[in-house]
């Protein structure tokens, strides 16, 4: 069973994958795998380097994800250039982690889940929801980056009505930690009597 878990950015995924794997569930983030295939020597490093150029690698030899960031949020060609680079990559190893899960509940937590149309492989599709203030805010509070460029993040995102309109179950992420706990306890709950079912 694999549940699809996604938000707009600072919505709280974090947070909820985080509860849910304290609980024994897997979780598979797609935040994490992106930059795996982006590490130094790896495919996805040299495709984007030879494309956006040296001027995005720190001196470690990573890229510099913010300045990578700050190029692609404000360019929708290079947005779309730089998903066509690592999205399949990304897409292969989400799927090699699938293939050894053996039918156990596992959440794929994915920024763009509906957009790479990633939903598809899931039983049921999650969204953490919080209206587009709390994102400016707690993005620009997390990121230390000016409201300007989490609102210019937020805008390239699926807008929220969209996303929510998709959503199998939603996640209200605006209030207090101890309510979004309570709600993940009942998806909690409900992955277990899907699993048993």
């Amino acid at each position: 069973m694999i549940v699809g878990l996604t938000g707009g950015i600072a919505s709280g995924k974090s947070f909820c994958t985080k509860w849910f794997a304290g609980r024994g569930i897997d979780v598979i983030d797609a935040d994490v795998l992106a930059r795996e295939v982006v590490m130094p020597g790896q495919s996805g490093w040299h495709a984007v380097v030879a494309h956006f150029g040296v001027g995005v690698v720190q001196g470690d030899g990573g890229l510099d994800r913010r300045r990578l960031r700050a190029l692609v949020f404000g360019d929708r060609d290079a947005r779309e250039t730089l998903d066509r680079i690592l999205h399949p990559k990304i897409r292969t190893r989400i799927r090699a982690r699938l293939d050894v899960m053996n039918g156990a509940p596992v959440i794929l937590c994915a920024a763009l889940l509906f957009e790479n149309a990633l939903d598809r492989l899931c039983t049921l599709s999650v969204v953490v929801d919080v209206p587009v203030s709390v994102q400016l805010a707690r993005g620009a509070a997390r990121d230390h980056d000016s409201a300007e460029g989490i609102a210019g993040i937020v805008a390239a995102q699926m807008p929220r009505e969209k996303r929510l309109a998709k959503a199998g179950f939603v996640i209200d992420n605006s209030g207090a930690k101890a309510a979004t706990t309570r709600q993940c306890a009942v998806l909690y709950d409900r992955l277990l009597a899907l699993r048993d079912a």
